[in-house]
């Protein structure tokens, strides 16, 4: 028979040594994924009386790819820890989680917390070990569901026998109701939808170590992090923001279903708007798509999170 795509699990477990797998402990109900290894070619440039190719040799190694679901309270803290790189946890039940970017590495072969993934594709499971979270996207719009894309790029892969069996936690997506939005600590109730898409710039690095695999992954460059908001034009405020190149402190809070203490804060001290003009394309209603950029505020941060739920550590 053919296999399915509604047979497949996504599953990891935090590393303590990079890149030296363990069995997968917390399971995500995730919509798809695009994970595969990708394999150099390499080909001698020859000249042999022929028309056709030289024989080819096989290159580097490297895994990479997206997965995407809705944003579930258990499991948003790994792909947060990934792609910010630090934490601290404060409660005994429920716990608060505050997540803050990185100025450096974590050690000298990952820039951030790393993870095995096991990615059963319903005929096979894959072991990709090494795995960080290079780009983190959060969405979410009125009367919708909030979903998180992540980026991965991970150092070796395996397939594996024996896989760990997929328990997955109980917590619902975080959703539109009692959702909010502030600027500057005053309630801003005009936004639609938005996308908040931290993006750090990581790169696989080869080094000559007797292996087909990357050897480590390091940082190649400054973090840029983004919000989009399509707003109703109700108001001048994003507007006159974007004239006057002013940037001002914006959060985000979205509320978990079930349990409702599930509580995720999205807080920018400074968003330089660097377009937020409306458009006219009709007779109906105008709306506003706003672009920014989360820029540095004194401590050194651009963007924080804290995530409120039922998991102790991550």
């Amino acid at each position: 028979m053919s296999n399915i795509g509604a047979l497949a699990t996504i599953g990891w477990t935090k590393e303590t040594t990079f890149a030296t797998p363990l069995a997968a402990t917390r399971f995500w109900r995730y919509s798809s994924q695009s994970i595969k290894e990708s394999i150099a070619q390499l080909q001698e440039v020859q000249l042999r009386g022929v028309l056709d190719e030289p024989d080819n040799f096989p290159g580097i190694i490297t895994i990479g790819g997206d997965i995407s679901g809705p944003a579930h309270s258990d499991i948003l803290g790994d792909l947060m820890l990934s792609v910010f790189g630090a934490k601290s946890t404060s409660g005994t039940g429920p716990f608060v989680h505050f997540f803050s970017p990185q100025n450096g590495a974590l050690d000298a072969l990952r820039p951030v917390p790393s993870y095995t993934m096991q990615i059963s594709r319903d005929l096979d499971v894959l072991q990709l070990a090494g795995a960080v979270v290079s780009k983190l996207t959060l969405k979410m719009a009125k009367g919708g569901l909030m979903t998180v894309s992540a980026s991965i790029l991970g150092q070796k892969a395996i397939v594996l026998g024996s896989p760990a069996a997929a328990v997955f936690g109980t917590s619902q997506p975080f959703w539109y109701l009692n959702a909010a939005i502030t600027r500057n600590a005053v309630a801003y109730a005009d936004v639609e939808e938005f996308t908040v898409t931290i993006e750090n710039q990581f790169d696989a690095v080869p080094t000559i170590d007797g292996t087909q695999y990357i050897n480590r992954i390091k940082w190649n460059g400054m973090r840029k992090v983004s919000v989009s908001f399509t707003a109703d034009y109700a108001t001048t405020q994003l507007y006159n923001d974007f004239k006057a190149q002013i940037t001002q402190p914006w959060s985000i809070v979205a509320k978990g279903n079930n349990p409702a203490t599930d509580t995720l804060t999205l807080s920018f001290p400074n968003i330089l708007w660097t377009d937020a003009q409306p458009s006219v394309s009709g007779a109906g209603r105008i709306t506003v798509s706003a672009s920014g950029l989360a820029k540095l505020n004194a401590s050194s941060f651009a963007f924080t999170a804290s995530l409120t739920n039922g998991i102790a550590t991550y």
